[in-house]
């Protein structure tokens, strides 16, 4: 087998290089996203969230009763309390649907009621690049 010699050969690497860099982690972003809770609700167009494989999530949840919001498979969570913004960051390392679930803290100051036979808040998708 014969092998190249001369421009063609080295120009090779640097295309191999420049395509994997353009595939590659230069693709990953950061995806900045608000999700406001009304009624224990949030809006239809709301109800899946698409972002990237190793993108940065940046998201801001506004809501009007105080809940603490979780996310399965990241085993993220956060207070939110009605009328203050909390911001939830992560970077979306691992691919799948992910639920979300929100659970209303107790008004007394108990721990927040769990509830997973209902439906999830909404559905985190990360997909592949």
């Amino acid at each position: 087998m014969r092998q190249a010699t001369g421009p063609a050969a080295l120009a090779r690497p640097g295309l191999i290089l420049g395509f994997l860099v353009l595939c590659g982690a230069a693709r990953a972003e950061t995806v900045n996203l608000s999700v406001e809770v009304r009624g224990g609700e949030v809006t239809r167009a709301q109800r899946v969230l698409k972002v990237g494989h190793d993108d940065t999530v940046r998201l801001e949840w506004r809501s009007d009763r105080a809940l603490v919001i979780h996310i399965e498979g990241y085993d993220l969570s956060v207070h939110a309390d009605p009328g203050k913004p909390e911001v939830m960051e992560f970077k979306a390392h691992a691919t799948g649907r992910f639920p979300v679930h929100a659970h209303e803290v107790d008004p007394q100051g108990g721990p927040a009621r769990h509830g997973h036979h209902t439906r999830p808040l909404l559905r985190i998708e990360v997909h592949p690049k």
